[in-house]
């Protein structure tokens, strides 16, 4: 049996697509909530004001998704950036969460003020976005591999004495600097600062009254959840395209 890789190809689009709507529409109903109603749920909470972060870091992510699989030369290179740069943010984010979450439980207090946690998660964001020209490849894909898949980074390169194509080694290594080892880091960070989190909670539970017990649970199920369900989500997506461009 021969499989028809177009109609693969088409499908997999489709549901991208769709997928990728429905997160676009969830995110900017989160930011729209956040901002009618910014002085009850918002203004100085630095819980709410990251999870917020988080759904306008998606909402980047959810942009670049509805794009499908471009053959346009731009379109594919907008897709490659705002893929990555909306991912990393995601995870920048969701990491901060899990960290700020466990510093406040420990010392009662938050280390970095919002504006120090956008500020340096956004920079972070921005220098790793231009390791890949720094190593003199680009957005997008050749155009012999354009609609076939998601726009990333050039998996081959223009062969300077020939009009073909051939596999592009640096690439592979810039999208692992700028992506897939950031990716794993702050993935094993979410994990470590959840376990530590949690662990923490139980070990004091015993000293607290119920009310305290409550709020500690509170704490779980409304904050850390985001990170996690992160983990939950991104995990088999970066195997798989590590997978894959390897």
């Amino acid at each position: 049996y021969n499989y028809d890789s177009t109609s693969i190809d088409l499908a997999l689009e489709i549901v991208s697509v769709v997928m990728s709507s429905m997160s676009l529409i969830g995110n900017i109903g989160v930011l729209l909530t956040s901002t009618i109603f910014y002085q009850e749920m918002v203004k100085r909470k630095t819980f709410m004001q990251l999870l917020t972060a988080i759904s306008a870091a998606n909402l980047v992510t959810s942009v670049a998704g509805t794009f499908g699989f471009p053959t346009n030369g731009f379109t594919c290179s907008m897709q490659g950036f705002l893929w990555g740069f909306g991912s990393r943010l995601t995870w920048f984010f969701a990491t901060t969460i899990s960290f700020q979450l466990y510093y406040y439980m420990k010392h009662a207090r938050f280390l970095l003020s919002f504006r120090k946690v956008v500020a340096i998660c956004v920079l972070l964001d921005l220098a790793l976005s231009c390791v890949p020209l720094a190593m003199n490849t680009f957005y997008g894909l050749p155009e012999i591999s354009r609609g076939t898949s998601y726009c990333k980074l050039q998996e081959m390169s223009l062969h300077r004495s020939a009009a073909e194509w051939e596999k592009c080694p640096h690439c592979k290594l810039a999208m692992f600097i700028s992506l897939f080892i950031p990716g794993i880091v702050c993935l094993i960070g979410m994990t470590v600062f959840s376990w530590l989190l949690r662990r923490m909670m139980q070990a004091d539970a015993d000293l607290l009254d119920q009310e305290g017990r409550r709020h500690n649970s509170r704490i779980m199920r409304q904050v850390v959840v985001y990170p996690l369900g992160i983990v939950v989500f991104w995990t088999p997506i970066l195997l798989y395209f590590m997978v894959q461009f390897s």
